[in-house]
């Protein structure tokens, strides 16, 4: 027996051995074959291939086969842009947009956009529609949003069809038309993007421009959750508590919530740390549970509250991105709230606790009959 289990331990540590020595080579390979492409692309870049030079670009700005390095990826992506290859054009203005190896500069961003959505690049003219609803770079102007977002649409670009049905659903632009928003974000959702599928998703929820049907919400949140979308992941968290479209099923809204709810802890403890996670958490588990799942503890939830609204004031007071007087209204608000639900829950749990002390009065048989079960 002792011979068997030495020797299982030698095969599971020499299959283990070769597993991690395989994953080693098979990186070197790759990155042997990133940076001998690039240096093929840098010989041809440096003879005015226009195309080696936005590859080289894209290299340097990857990290790919060379260190990473936005000043150097730049420096290549001007040089193809100035001959007047789109990608690198919209490339550029991306670098300029980000503020990614030059100085952020809004404007040469939309030049450079306009630049290579002139020549009809789905992104660009994605981009320089962003740039005219949000008024960065330009003016802001939702007429030519929405002129830009349709040129890239029509030639089947995902981005702009979403784009396209954002701005009907909101009435940017154009007359507010929910079944034309509805259509556009069908044409995107099967194309696979995620945030369409999520409207999509909203559309067949409320019934805003398709027949209300939570059969088909659901199945919308359902693709655009499992590609990572966190308003899919709500939504399809709170379809399968109320039974919405699917069957009810707590332990799988649970599941859902935790996915919407990890990103968002992660983000709160990166930017905010670990009170705010503590205060997302308390309220979380006490809005998510049902009431009756508390059972006489009615008065629990309220305390879970409480403590949120106590974690996030004391995050509040030990420092956080609020400052002067946006910091004392926070600290304010947050102070009052749990004060509230820390006095609800005292009223409950008294409430409760009268309850189970006297039953009250036995109950009294009508008049006419008997006791007797015949």
């Amino acid at each position: 027996m002792t011979r068997r289990k030495t020797a299982a331990a030698v095969c599971l540590a020499v299959i283990c051995g070769g597993a991690v020595l395989w994953l080693a080579l098979n990186e070197r390979a790759t990155h042997w074959k990133l940076a001998e492409a690039a240096r093929l692309y840098r010989a041809r870049a440096e003879h005015g291939d226009t195309d080696a030079q936005y590859r080289l670009g894209s290299a340097y700005y990857y990290g790919k086969g060379v260190p990473q390095d936005y000043a150097e990826a730049l420096r290549w992506y001007r040089k193809s842009a100035g001959q007047g290859l789109a990608k690198a054009q919209y490339a550029l203005g991306y670098c300029y947009l980000h503020g990614q190896g030059v100085p952020q500069d809004s404007a040469a961003a939309v030049r450079w956009y306009h630049q290579a959505a002139d020549q009809g690049y789905p992104p660009a003219q994605c981009g320089l529609a962003s740039a005219y609803y949000l008024g960065k770079g330009v003016p802001q102007d939702y007429a030519e949003a929405f002129r830009w977002y349709h040129r890239a649409a029509d030639q089947g670009d995902a981005t702009g069809q979403s784009g396209l049905g954002y701005m009907y659903g909101r009435g940017k632009g154009v007359p507010r038309d929910y079944a034309e928003a509805a259509r556009w974000w069908l044409k995107a959702a099967e194309q696979g993007d995620a945030e369409s599928q999520s409207c999509l998703g909203y559309a067949y929820r409320w019934g805003r421009g398709v027949p209300q049907n939570y059969a088909d919400a659901a199945r919308w949140y359902r693709r655009a959750a499992e590609q990572g979308d966190a308003v899919a992941r709500w939504y399809l968290g709170r379809a399968y508590q109320r039974g919405q479209g699917v069957p009810r099923d707590y332990v799988e809204a649970v599941r859902w919530y935790l996915k919407f709810a990890g990103p968002c802890a992660l983000r709160c403890m990166r930017r905010m740390g670990w009170t705010s996670f503590v205060a997302l958490l308390l309220a979380v588990v006490a809005l998510v549970v049902p009431e009756r799942r508390w059972r006489r503890a009615r008065w629990l939830p309220w305390a879970l509250l409480s403590g949120s609204g106590a974690a996030y004031v004391l995050h509040s007071v030990s420092g956080s991105y609020w400052s002067g007087s946006r910091r004392v209204l926070v600290i304010a608000i947050f102070a009052t709230l749990s004060a509230v639900c820390a006095l609800t829950a005292v009223i409950s749990a008294v409430r409760e606790r009268k309850h189970g002390m006297d039953p009250g009065q036995p109950p009294t048989i009508p008049k006419g009959t008997t006791g007797s079960p015949a």
